[in-house]
């Protein structure tokens, strides 16, 4: 049994390693919004830009990101390369 679950489950019986703990792997992240960690811990980052196609190409074009059409998707595809969650601004 991993030290996760001696804390939470001491009746536990299977024994496993932290990286294999079903605790740590069903804990949810509300910063980078996965599993695997929770908030305090998580070293994700939060991209904000407003919710409109001139803020998102100006951020694009900041980014040195060349794209003629689909920005969303291009946004999309530079917050999953970089592990961040988007935050649209109103």
């Amino acid at each position: 049994m991993c030290s996760i679950c001696k804390k939470t489950l001491s009746g536990f019986g299977i024994p496993h390693t932290e990286v294999d703990c079903p605790v740590r792997k069903s804990q949810y992240c509300n910063i980078c919004a996965r599993y695997g960690h929770l908030t305090k811990m998580c070293s994700g980052k939060e991209l904000r830009v407003e919710d409109n196609d001139a803020a998102i190409k100006q951020f694009l074009t900041d980014q040195h990101i060349k794209c003629k059409k689909n920005h969303k998707r291009a946004l999309y595809n530079y917050a999953d390369a970089n592990q961040m969650r988007i935050v649209y601004l109103q």
